[in-house]
């Protein structure tokens, strides 16, 4: 399997079938391909492009789209009870636009100055989630900017995004971000504290509390990433029959999300295996 490179030549035209596919896409999406590395003749070798001494003979290939429908296809999920959120920090504006022409509709970002730019350029046509770590002092733009919060870890930051909701906007979605493993270098709360939040929080009348995001400790043994994402809808199932009202529980980024499917995850946050790897 192979991720192309921006720019990369790849050729299909001895599978014309392939290539009328691979034509419908938009410029610039990442596709995984399966097929044979060719070195140029001497004649060919384009000195412009990093790659330009080889092209890529494609056999199969897909988007991530058509990875994400096969794998819950494959684990007996619906696609459509999960969203796919596109992890855009460090994305450009075209990029993005292209994401939501392909299929993508929600969008994160981790840096309010960054966002405000893309949000200028884009508009409001994609969801756009706040998934970053929140300043007190800029919980005012962030509550007039985004649809959703999804890294709400504090009372007093709650309140402050609560007080400068704009009357005219719908209520601030918001999701308490939990931290299952105690890592210092991540934000969010233990689970044991969710409860009393999530108690004050039902109580803000411009908020709408939507459930939990998390990060678990990072981990390739797929059994493990189970087990740690299980412990939190664990968590979310018990808040739940609290407060029936929760309905999202984002967890599982590119590398991890198929274990997070399968322990109930609604919400998926995905930057590399949509956007390709950042620069």
């Amino acid at each position: 399997m192979i991720i192309i490179a921006p720019r990369s030549s790849i050729i299909a035209s001895a599978v014309k079938k392939i290539f009328k596919e691979i034509e419908k896409l938009p410029l610039e999406t990442v596709i995984q391909v399966e097929g044979t590395v060719l070195m140029r003749e001497k004649d060919t070798i384009n000195k412009n492009l990093n790659t330009g001494e080889i092209e890529i003979g494609i056999e199969k290939f897909k988007s991530f789209l058509t990875e994400f429908n096969e794998t819950c296809c494959r684990i007996g999920k619906n696609p459509k009870d999960i969203t796919i959120l596109g992890a855009s920090k460090g994305q450009q504006a075209d990029s993005i636009k292209l994401a939501f022409e392909e299929g993508i509709k929600h969008f994160g970002e981790n840096f309010l100055q960054e966002a405000e730019q893309k949000i200028s350029e884009i508009g409001n046509l994609p969801t756009w989630h706040f998934i970053g770590s929140i300043q007190s002092r800029k919980t005012k733009r962030i509550a007039s900017l985004f649809h959703w919060v999804q890294t709400v870890d504090r009372l007093k930051v709650a309140k402050k995004l609560n007080e400068n909701r704009p009357q005219e906007m719908e209520k601030l979605n918001v999701c308490v971000q939990v931290n299952p493993d105690n890592e210092e270098s991540k934000s969010g709360i233990p689970l044991s504290g969710t409860k009393n939040l999530i108690g004050e929080l039902v109580q803000l009348e411009r908020l709408r509390v939507r459930g939990l995001m998390s990060i678990p400790a990072a981990t390739k043994d797929f059994e493990q990433q189970r087990k740690g994402f299980g412990r939190i809808r664990s968590c979310f199932e018990d808040l739940k029959a609290i407060y029936p009202q929760l309905d999202t529980l984002s967890m599982g980024m590119s590398e991890d999300y198929e274990a997070a499917i399968l322990e109930g995850s609604t919400m998926i946050r995905i930057g590399t295996n949509i956007f390709g790897t950042r620069n």
